[in-house]
């Protein structure tokens, strides 16, 4: 049993924590409305002028284009959206974002659809459906670690019964040792 080796206080720590990463997870997926649909979205058409990945997005620029456009990892294909616009060299890279005045704190603007030359490397459908899982399973977690916080919980509050329950009286030198 864990109680051995946390003691009560780390149990409530590890309470207080699945509590919080539950209530996000939980938050996260009672407060997913889906993805802007397509008539509030804004296409842009214009050649890739550059292509950083950032671990879990990879941001991009199109020539002609004011601004840094992202494509976040929980939209799903990355390895297929990075090749697509690394060897996009000159064919037209056709994104739909929200209008200008939607950017995040870094300035970049979300990507909802990936078209290069034509051909959809990810549709905003797919988009959709993969921001969709995300959210369902942000909401799995949560109800996971809120129900693992429970227990924890539960496990402290029994610990620290049993504890108080015994009396550490000390004994004066050389009473009850011999």
């Amino acid at each position: 049993m864990i109680t051995g080796r946390l003691g009560t206080r780390g149990l409530l720590i590890c309470t207080l924590l699945g509590a919080a990463i539950g209530a996000l997870g939980l938050y996260a997926w009672l407060n997913f409305d889906g993805i802007p649909t397509r008539s509030r979205l804004q296409a842009l058409h214009a050649p890739v002028s550059w292509v950083k990945d950032s671990g879990y997005r990879i941001e991009f620029g199109l020539e002609g284009v004011d601004g840094t456009f992202a494509y976040g990892s929980i939209n799903g294909g990355m390895g297929v959206a990075t090749d697509a616009l690394m060897q996009a060299g000159r064919d037209t890279v056709t994104v739909l974002v929200e209008p200008a005045d939607t950017r995040d704190v870094g300035g970049r603007r979300d990507v909802y659809e990936l078209r290069v030359a034509g051909r959809a490397v990810r549709t905003h459908e797919q988009i959709g459906a993969s921001r969709l899982f995300e959210a369902r399973v942000g909401g799995v977690v949560g109800v996971v670690m809120a129900l693992c916080a429970v227990y924890t919980g539960l496990l402290a509050r029994r610990q620290r019964r049993r504890r108080s329950r015994y009396v550490f009286v000390r004994l004066p030198d050389g009473i009850g040792r011999q």
